[in-house]
């Protein structure tokens, strides 16, 4: 293969013909880089985003998706890592973390609002760990949305699931919160899957499910 270009733009070429463009604006620093081309053009890598700390790397690039969505892989942010604000999945997105220790303040530390919207973990290599009075995942008027493999540490509670129709949560491990570590709020919440998920030493309730009316729950047990 050949490359040509300057340095923000590299394109390589295979036997006379264009093969793929990258550009490399963010690697490089440069202060208003243009849209990421590359082989999937719906997926950003977090590390390549401008941001304080981790989490407003990942934020900046779900920003940076097109309003269908996509997937963010910020599995190249590895270590202990900060989040001082929230990141808001407010597309069909999937966000793959990788080995790190997620640490802040923001309440909640993850947001999902949007159907389809997703966070995959690495297992026991990615853990959540959000302030003492803080929420790590809320989940709002989300259907088809789904926490995958993550282990979480401290916080008050680890999800709180409000209106996430047909959502699923699998191989979770979840220990020392400080208050409930799992709220469902049964009144907007039907048809869940909860599966392999291991609680220890919860402040009060470990799964807390509450309703205020008597309903079918269409099968969420």
């Amino acid at each position: 293969q050949q490359a040509s270009g300057n340095i923000a733009s590299v394109v390589f070429t295979s036997c006379g013909a264009t093969a793929a463009t990258y550009d490399l604006s963010y690697s490089l620093g440069f202060a208003s880089p243009s849209p990421v081309a590359q082989a999937d053009p719906n997926i950003r890598f977090a590390f390549d985003f401008p941001g304080v700390d981790s989490c407003a790397k990942i934020a900046a690039a779900i920003a940076h998706l097109p309003s269908t969505g996509g997937t963010v892989d910020a599995r190249g942010l590895e270590g202990a890592q900060t989040c001082g604000s929230t990141v808001t999945l407010n597309k069909k997105v999937i966000v793959l973390l990788g080995a790190a220790t997620f640490t802040g303040a923001a309440d909640p530390m993850f947001a999902l609002n949007t159907a389809g919207a997703e966070i995959i973990c690495s297992g026991t290599g990615t853990i959540l760990t959000p302030g003492a009075a803080a929420t790590t995942i809320q989940v709002s008027s989300a259907a088809d949305v789904r926490v995958d493999n993550c282990s979480f540490s401290g916080g008050e509670t680890a999800l709180n699931v409000n209106g996430a129709g047909g959502a699923m949560f699998s191989r979770l491990t979840i220990a020392g919160t400080s208050s409930d570590s799992i709220i469902v709020n049964g009144d907007s919440t039907t048809e869940q899957h909860w599966t392999d998920v291991r609680i220890t030493n919860p402040g009060a309730i470990g799964f807390k499910y509450t309703r205020t009316t008597t309903t079918d729950t269409g099968g969420m047990y």
